[in-house]
């Protein structure tokens, strides 16, 4: 919304846009849990996270309602592509024995995270421009992907072969 107010569009649009955003990142919440069960976590994580850090270096290039949407959909997608994917590595990594305590830290933890991300930005805004701010947060994404690519085991347990055909 503040680039938004920034090329100056007006309240209307900004719903507009928030809503279609919205709209396609709830309509893969469904493919994106069928994808992490079927293909591992990485599957939804890695692109989820690549694909909003794409759009947010692709923010500063927008001017306009169109190219807004249209970033915005590709927000959405990233979004949404990563649905529940914090929530199903945190229960995926929760030991049996004090589950409960694991994932409340797990919790507090990505609310911290979900917290300082804006204070952070609004830090960038105050010494540089809204541009860059943006560009830091791709640039955060690019690194989180290589991280969750790299060096964070998949966690999905993939079901023993039980068919018989691999036996001799």
């Amino acid at each position: 919304p503040l680039w938004a107010v920034h090329i100056g569009l007006d309240p209307a649009a900004v719903g507009v846009i928030f809503g279609v955003s919205a709209g396609v990142d709830a309509a893969l919440f469904y493919p994106a849990g069928i994808v992490m069960d079927r293909f591992g976590r990485k599957w939804a994580g890695v692109p989820s996270i690549l694909t909003l850090a794409v759009s947010f270096f692709l923010l500063p290039l927008t001017g306009g309602f169109v190219s807004l949407m249209a970033v915005g959909i590709v927000m959405g997608i990233g979004n949404g592509m990563g649905s529940g994917y914090g929530a199903t590595v945190g229960s995926d990594l929760a030991p049996a024995v004090g589950r409960a305590e694991f994932l409340g830290l797990w919790q507090m933890v990505a609310n911290l995270g979900n917290i300082s991300g804006p204070l952070i930005l609004g830090g960038v805004v105050a010494v540089a421009s809204i541009g860059a701010a943006s560009v830091i947060m791709g640039v955060i994404g690019v690194i989180g992907t290589a991280q969750i690519a790299l060096l964070v085991a998949e966690t999905l347990e993939q079901e023993p072969d039980r068919s018989g055909a691999g036996d001799s």
